[in-house]
C-alpha cells in the first residue's frame, strides 16, 4: 500500500499568542490521542502581524493548562509567503485573516478557510458575501452619482470655508446638511449590509487579547470544538 504523504496544517491568527498558538496545541494534543490513524499531519502556526520569538499570552498558557495542555514553549511567528506556500491546509479565524493570505500569495486560494467554514461548509455564505458586496458597490455608485450631481454646490461650500474662516461655522452647516442628504439616500442599504456584516462575522474565532480570563475560556472551547471537526474530516479525506 502506497503511503499517503505527511500533510501540512497551518493555523493562523494575528498575534500568534493566543487563538493560533492554542489551535496549534489543541491539535497536536488530540492526534497524540489519535495515534492508530494512518494519515500523517504536521501541524504548524502563524500570525499576520506576529512578532518572532514572542511567547504565548499568559491568559492562553493559563487556559490551556487548565485543559492538560503545555503552551509554555510556543513561540510566535510572523506567517510568511514560504509558510503560506508550505502548508497543505491553511485554517485561519477570522475572514480579514483569509483575505490577508490570499493577498500575499495568489496560490493559496483553494487552501485557505475560516476554521468554523472548514468544519462546517455554509453554502449561504457565498450569497451573503455576494450580497454584501452588491450593497458595497451601490452604495458607491450612488456616493458618485450624489457628488456629480451636486459638485458645483459642494465646491462653493469648501471655496467659501477657506477662505473665509470667520464664517466656518455656518459652512460646516450647510455641508452637514449635504451629508444628511446622503444618509437618507444610503440608509436602506446602509442598514441591510450591516445585518449581513453580522452574520459573516459569527463565522469568525474572535480575538481574546486584552480582555478577562473568561474570553480565552470562551475561545478555548470553540477552537476544541471546531479543530476536532476539522481535523476528524482531514483525516478521513482522501
Amino acid at each position: 500500500m502506497t503511503e499517503k504523504k505527511t500533510i501540512t496544517l497551518l493555523f493562523v491568527c494575528t498575534g500568534n499568542t493566543c487563538r493560533s498558538s492554542m489551535a496549534e496545541a489543541i491539535a497536536r494534543d488530540y492526534l497524540s490521542r489519535r495515534s492508530n490513524s494512518s494519515r500523517r499531519i504536521r501541524i504548524i502556526s502563524a500570525g499576520t502581524g506576529a512578532v518572532d520569538n514572542e511567547p504565548a499570552s499568559l491568559h492562553a498558557k493559563t487556559v490551556m493548562n487548565e485543559l492538560g495542555i503545555d503552551l509554555a514553549g510556543h513561540r510566535a511567528r510572523k506567517l510568511t509567503p514560504e509558510l503560506v506556500e508550505e502548508a497543505d491546509l491553511i485554517l485561519v479565524m477570522t475572514e480579514r485573516h483569509k483575505e490577508h493570505i490570499e493577498r500575499i500569495e495568489e496560490k493559496a486560494r483553494g487552501k485557505v478557510y475560516l476554521l468554523k467554514e472548514y468544519v462546517e461548509p455554509d453554502k449561504n455564505l457565498k450569497k451573503l458575501t455576494e450580497e454584501a458586496t452588491r450593497i458595497y458597490e451601490r452604495i458607491d455608485n450612488k456616493k458618485k452619482n450624489y457628488y456629480k450631481a451636486h459638485q458645483k454646490e459642494l465646491e462653493a461650500l469648501q471655496q467659501r470655508r477657506r477662505e473665509l474662516l470667520t464664517q466656518l461655522k455656518e459652512v460646516e452647516g450647510e455641508l452637514l446638511e449635504w451629508e444628511n442628504r446622503l444618509a437618507g439616500i444610503i440608509t436602506d442599504d446602509a442598514e441591510g449590509l450591516q445585518g449581513i456584516e453580522k452574520q459573516l462575522a459569527e463565522r469568525d474565532v474572535l480575538d481574546p487579547f486584552g480582555k478577562p480570563m473568561e474570553y480565552y475560556r470562551v475561545c478555548a472551547e470553540e477552537l476544541l470544538l471546531y479543530i476536532r471537526k476539522a481535523l476528524d474530516k482531514l483525516l478521513n479525506s482522501g
